[in-house]
């Protein structure tokens, strides 16, 4: 990513119970799940397409020769081009998801001692990085550990239910029980 932290950048927010969606300069779309903040980087779409998540986004990501599209979150960089992808990173919580629908990507997940894990993912695969919640005065979070998951169900058909936030659909399957709390306070504005 950028040396210069994003400082100047454009900055795209939702509130509680918000969701809205985005058409970037490069011509990708982003739909941002409540209480999401997605901030661009100055250059984005002139000299690199990258950007820093703080929440959940429904990225659908055109391709643009020489500049892949880069996400950066609390515990990895996602990179990928021509592709659609959910990601999942509240640096509160303990664990990021991201969903790939279609294309390819690569994460680089920051480990503890500072090195970076390469994963590539295909098209209805899921990855969970376990993670010690950010610590915002040092800037830092500890990868705890790394789960891969399929969307597919056991009869073949296709089960999105991590992106059915964006239909407005309530699911219940892997919450947890602190989560349930906070998931209501966001979609009603709580």
């Amino acid at each position: 990513m950028s040396s210069n932290g994003f400082s100047s950048g454009t900055v795209l927010v939702t509130g509680n119970g918000e969701r809205r969606t985005f058409m970037l300069a490069d011509g990708s779309s982003v739909k941002l799940n409540a209480d999401s903040f997605l901030l661009l980087d100055p250059h984005f779409a002139k000299s690199n397409r990258e950007v820093r998540l703080i929440g959940e986004a429904f990225f659908d990501v055109v391709d643009f020769p020489g500049h892949p599209f880069m996400v950066q979150t609390t515990s990895m960089i996602i990179k990928g081009s021509s592709t659609t992808f959910d990601v999942r990173a509240f640096p509160e919580k303990e664990r990021d998801i991201v969903l790939l629908i279609s294309g390819q990507i690569c994460l680089d997940i920051r480990l503890s001692d500072q090195q970076l894990k390469s994963i590539d993912l295909l098209p209805r695969q899921m990855l969970t990085v376990l993670r010690t919640p950010f610590d915002s005065l040092a800037h830092t979070t500890e990868v705890l550990a790394i789960f891969f998951d399929s969307i597919m169900g056991a009869s073949g058909e296709k089960c999105w239910k991590e992106i059915e936030w964006m239909e407005d659909e309530w699911v219940y399957q892997r919450l947890f029980p602190n989560d349930i709390v906070g998931w209501l306070k966001k979609r009603f504005r709580a």
